[in-house]
């Protein structure tokens, strides 16, 4: 293993091209342009790293065709330049493989908004891409993730950023893992979503996905124009499959789909809270629609509203729609000082433990195919779950929150009738969420 000391963009570019597997390409302090990384297989990792302590300074990042290389440490600052339309890519990794970034800061002009600012970092055609430990600031829109496989993208923050977090489409196995989204700050118009899954142009969906333990919050609830929270959306005719969306916490005002996930199968949304205060201008729901196999448990939230629902298991959820006097246990609703200020006990999201217990899909996913037998045929005659269609829910964003349904929370598919249950159940009598209960999708062990 061979290590280069650099400190000049062209020594970095006589060591880049002389590395070979195993090695290390140490970065003194300094501006360095642009990092263009192209057409190199290395045959184990290669780390390209700043010297500790060192600020290290790129203005762009282009990784193509390119397997094995690790990141670490760098920045990459990227304010528009004049005529530079606000989609203008600041990174990408396109065609590569075994591609990590750990402690990287993208941003762009660092001037308080993210108006002026180009798209952060967007993952093309790429297998095994890791981000961790980084940050992306002032940005019109800061990961975009299309036509890949395995990407985990965990423990970063993101802070101003004008419209997505993190979009995806056309992408096959996703972890979504402890990131935290801060400040969000659309223009009035804009689409703007923490996360989001679409299939625009593309010729396939997107399957096994794990998006948990991640908070997304609107830092000031006095703004109009609020951010969606999770939104998988747009299917097509591909649709979406095996999704968790577990231990997730939402705070948004003035917008209504804290939770929106449409044709999806084999759906677990399981241990949420999604809220807004209690006097804004709309509910921050979980709505569904069109979805097969979906379990929804253990969720705290405005309203649940579910359409075309087929095979579907309602645990017990806070709701306060149904149940407004449990509105009273988050009593700083209006404007929590942070996320203390809205857990609830035993329901909703939970600060993850040193150790996370396994995911509800891998902790019960063992005895599904039994259980799947046990709700089709004679067993379940009523196996196909089909609502009063909601109204005002054919558009992204309603023009006005659509009357509840009555009870949701307490729908439960059990036997060969819809069987109510209790009102949701105050937080200290709460069953374990892992103890044996009927469950309608296929096994599926979230991803590491």
């Amino acid at each position: 293993m061979a290590v280069f000391n650099v400190a000049t963009a062209a020594e970095l570019g006589t060591a880049i091209g002389r590395a070979a597997g195993g090695d290390r390409i140490v970065l003194a302090a300094g501006e360095y342009g642009g990092l263009r990384v192209q057409n190199r297989a290395f045959a184990s990792n290669v780390t390209i790293a700043a010297q500790p302590g060192a600020r290290v300074v790129f203005d762009g990042l282009n990784i193509q065709n390119v397997s094995n290389l690790s990141l670490a440490g760098i920045e990459i600052a990227r304010p528009l330049r004049e005529g530079e339309p606000d989609f203008f890519q600041i990174g990408a990794i396109r065609s590569s493989s075994n591609i990590r970034l750990d402690d990287v800061f993208l941003h762009g002009s660092l001037d308080d908004t993210p108006w002026n600012d180009g798209r952060g970092l967007q993952i093309n055609g790429s297998t095994n891409v890791t981000i961790t430990g980084s940050r992306f600031v002032e940005l019109n829109q800061a990961v975009s993730i299309f036509k890949s496989a395995n990407i985990v993208i965990r423990n970063n923050t993101f802070d101003e950023v004008r419209a997505d977090g993190i979009t995806v489409a056309s992408t096959d196995g996703i972890v979504i893992d402890g990131n935290r989204m801060t400040n969000m700050e659309p223009r009035p118009g804009d689409h703007a979503d923490f996360i989001q899954f679409w299939n625009t142009n593309e010729t396939k969906g997107s399957s096994n996905a794990t998006i948990k333990n991640n908070i997304l919050w609107q830092d000031n609830p006095d703004d109009t124009v609020g951010t969606q929270g999770i939104w998988i959306s747009d299917p097509l005719t591909f649709g979406y499959r095996n999704f968790l969306i577990q231990n997730n916490i939402i705070y948004s005002n003035n917008q209504f789909n804290g939770i929106g996930v449409r044709s999806t199968t084999d759906l677990q949304i399981i241990g949420n809270t999604v809220l807004s205060q209690s006097d804004d201008s709309r509910q921050l729901w979980i709505r569904l629609e069109n979805n097969t196999n979906t379990m929804v448990a253990a969720n705290v939230t405005d309203n649940i509203l579910l359409t075309n629902m087929t095979r579907l298991v309602m645990g017990p959820n806070i709701n306060f729609a149904v149940s407004p006097a449990l509105r009273a246990n988050i009593p700083d609703l209006a404007a929590p000082d942070g996320i203390t200020d809205l857990l609830y006990t035993g329901h909703g999201y939970q600060t993850p433990s040193a150790t996370p217990a396994a995911p509800v899909s891998s902790a019960i996913g063992s005895g599904l195919g039994s259980v799947l037998s046990r709700i089709s045929g004679a067993g379940l005659t009523s196996a196909a779950v089909s609502l009063v269609p909601l109204t005002e829910v054919t558009g992204d964003v309603p023009a006005a929150a659509p009357e509840p349904l009555p009870a949701l929370d307490t729908i439960f598919s059990t036997g060969a009738a819809m069987v109510p249950l209790a009102p949701a159940p105050a937080a200290d009598v709460f069953a374990p969420l892992l103890a044996p209960m009927p469950f309608a999708c296929e096994p599926f062990v979230a991803l590491p």
